[in-house]
Order: structure tokens, then C-alpha cells, then sequence
């Protein structure tokens, strides 16, 4: 004779994983749509607002530049932003509907990364409802920032990259260029994850043996879809004559800012 906690789990054993994935999706989605009553606007938030109206209001990047010279953000939020004022919607609601939606489908993303790393339905479902309703996570779906665009993209980018690695084919590291290419757009940082790409890679070699060929195949697989996915939303943002510069200048800024004082020339 069964008792009743040992029903209760055979009961929870049978309900399917889409299942599981669409109520903790619908329960991370009622929490933030709660949270919407105390949506807070941060100092960047303010920033992005200004050059979504300005842009906006100036119809092409290229005459913002007249009014902003030294922008200097990240383009992909803002350009999202306007694009959303654009078809009327008020100035905090399209801010709010941005982060809301790609905030709500981060759970998602977590559950596929989580699911090719263990295997194991347990853990994966545990893990994506303690993601879903994280206080923080929660917190920034309903904040003008650009977070919770940075934070999809980069786990998407990581989901496609466990499956490149356990699957080693060509198609997994496409998805992580695309993918690499939007997080990238929505904070200067993501370019690090390349030293990851490479050590990958290496690892591909090292440890399991694959042809040169086949790593070199994988690597030009990942940067021609994030160099064609660049060009392509810099091309739709009309900022490609821009685009370079700003993050070249961003860049070449932090290089100067971590210099050691000791490589300036001094005066005579």
C-alpha cells in the first residue's frame, strides 16, 4: 500500500516537462507582472529613455548624432525602445514591455542550458523555478535597463554552446554567433566570452581529438553568423557607418583606462 507523499511524487513524476516549463513560465510572468506596480527608473534607465525619444524624434541615427555627438551606449535597447515609441507606445510602458518580455523568457532559455548540462528532469525544473521567481531577476524585468536583454541572449549563447560542445557539429556554434551578436549589442562586456570560444575550442582539440579542419570549420561557423548578424542589425539600425566607431571607441577607451602610468612617455 502506497502512502500518500509516495502518490503525491508518482503523481508529479507523470506530468509532463512542457508542462512543468509552461506553469513555472506563467508563474515568473505573474510575479513580475505584480512587480510592474513598483517599476523604478535608474540613472541608466533615464539615459536610454533620452536618446529613444531623441532618436525618435530625429527619425535616423545618423541626425541624432546632431544633437547627441558623443553617444555612446550600447545601440540595441535603445533602438528596440524607439522602435516601440515609434508605433505610439507612451515612453515608460515601451521601456517597461522590452524588459518584461525578454525578462519573462529567460527562465526558458535557463531551462534548455540546464537541461543539455544535467540531463536530469529534477534539477533542471528546480533550477528554472528558483530562476523564474529570483527576486533580482524578477526585480530587473521591470526596470528600464538593458539587463534583461544581456542576460537572454548570453544564456542562449551558452545553451548553443554546451550543445556545440557535447554534439560537435557546425550548427550549434551558428546559433551561438547570433547569439553572441545580440548580447553584444545590448552590453559592451560580452566580448569576453570569446576567450571562452577559444579555449572551447582548444579543449575540442586537446581532449577529443578533432581534426584541425573541423575546429577551424566550427570557429569560422561561429564568427561569420556574429559578423553577418552584426552588419545585418547595424545595417537595420542604420548605424552601419557608426556602429565600429562607437564600440572601437569604447574599446580603445578601457585599453587607455587599465594602461599602468608607467607607459606614458614623461616630459622633459
Amino acid at each position: 500500500m502506497k502512502t500518500w507523499y509516495e502518490k503525491v511524487v508518482q503523481f508529479i513524476g507523470k506530468i509532463p516537462t512542457f508542462a512543468w516549463l509552461a506553469g513555472i513560465f506563467a508563474v515568473g510572468l505573474s510575479l513580475r507582472l505584480i512587480l510592474l506596480a513598483h517599476t523604478v527608473i535608474s540613472r541608466d534607465g533615464c539615459s536610454y529613455a533620452r536618446i529613444a525619444c531623441a532618436w525618435r524624434d530625429a527619425g535616423t541615427f545618423e541626425r541624432l548624432l546632431e544633437s547627441h555627438p558623443f553617444y555612446w551606449l550600447p545601440p540595441f535597447f535603445s533602438f528596440l525602445w524607439k522602435t516601440l515609441l515609434d508605433f505610439g507606445m507612451p515612453v515608460e510602458s515601451a521601456g517597461v514591455a522590452i524588459n518584461l518580455f525578454f525578462g519573462s523568457l529567460i527562465p526558458v532559455a535557463f531551462f534548455g542550458m540546464l537541461h543539455e548540462l544535467t540531463q536530469n528532469r529534477k534539477i533542471v525544473i528546480a533550477g528554472t523555478f528558483l530562476v523564474a521567481i529570483h527576486p533580482v531577476l524578477c526585480k530587473l524585468s521591470v526596470e528600464m535597463q538593458r539587463d534583461a536583454i544581456y542576460l537572454f541572449f548570453i544564456i542562449l549563447f551558452f545553451y548553443f554552446f554546451v550543445v556545440g560542445m557535447k554534439k560537435k557539429t557546425y550548427a550549434p556554434w551558428i546559433g551561438c554567433g547570433v547569439a553572441f551578436t545580440f548580447a553584444w549589442l545590448a552590453r559592451f562586456e560580452t566580448l569576453e566570452v570569446l576567450f571562452l570560444v577559444v579555449a572551447a575550442l582548444v579543449y575540442l582539440k586537446i581532449a577529443e581529438r578533432l581534426r584541425w579542419r573541423k575546429i577551424i570549420l566550427m570557429g569560422i561557423a561561429f564568427l561569420m553568423t556574429a559578423a553577418c548578424s552584426f552588419w545585418g542589425m547595424a545595417k537595420m539600425m542604420q548605424m552601419e557607418r557608426y556602429l565600429p566607431a562607437i564600440y572601437g571607441r569604447y574599446y580603445f577607451m578601457r585599453i587607455r583606462r587599465i594602461a599602468p602610468e608607467t607607459m606614458e612617455v614623461p616630459e622633459k
